[in-house]
């Protein structure tokens, strides 16, 4: 919201992306929620069907994969716990999604199981085992995907440890972060277990 703020602030009147999916859907947000009136989780609660006006702005595709510089769609959450991790630590998007989904995924296993199986299927073409199984198999092979692109994948190889953690929960709970995720169950005890398990 602090990218929101600066636009009003400064009356920037265009916004340039230069990077990936995350940047371009992070700039549509910018671009939408500087002229919106009102809370500006709103657009994301619906959709974008509430955006009446926005900003216009440019995309410098560095790095194609999603598509969002030609569509209108855009994925931003309000799940920040990886967030913490780059505000206090300088880690980059990649390394702090690497630390935190599987760990959250494992944490969270039992509530997102149909999913998880469903991505165990679609993705890794895991098909044998129960659904506990398939989850469990699928959460691997993604942590194991990124440590093969040279993307770390436990608080330690970034010189982080127990030690960090409650700056980060405490960060969390300063910030009024008490309840994330999509169902507003991710509490700051839980994401204190997440990063417990992401220590090694």
């Amino acid at each position: 919201m602090r990218a929101v703020t600066q636009v009003r602030d400064e009356k920037i009147d265009f916004l340039l992306a230069v990077g990936g999916g995350s940047v371009i859907d992070g700039a549509k947000f910018v671009a939408a929620a500087a002229l919106f009136e009102g809370d500006e989780w709103d657009i994301l609660l619906q959709g974008g069907n509430n955006v009446d006006k926005a900003l216009p702005f440019g995309a410098v595709l560095t790095l194609p994969a999603t598509g969002s510089e030609m569509n209108q769609g855009a994925v931003v959450t309000r799940k920040m716990l990886g967030h913490e991790l780059t505000a206090l630590h300088n880690l980059d998007h990649a390394q702090t999604l690497a630390i935190v989904l599987p760990s959250m995924l494992r944490e969270r296993k039992a509530a997102k199981q149909d999913k998880l199986v469903q991505y165990a299927e679609r993705v890794w073409n895991i098909t044998e085992g129960s659904a506990e199984q398939k989850a469990d198999a699928a959460i691997d092979k993604t942590q194991t995907f990124f440590e093969s692109m040279g993307v770390k994948t436990h608080l330690v190889d970034y010189q982080l440890g127990e030690e960090h953690i409650e700056e980060l929960i405490d960060s969390l709970k300063k910030n009024g972060m008490n309840k994330l995720g999509e169902n507003g169950d991710v509490t700051p005890d839980m994401c204190r277990r997440v990063l417990q398990r992401s220590l090694r």
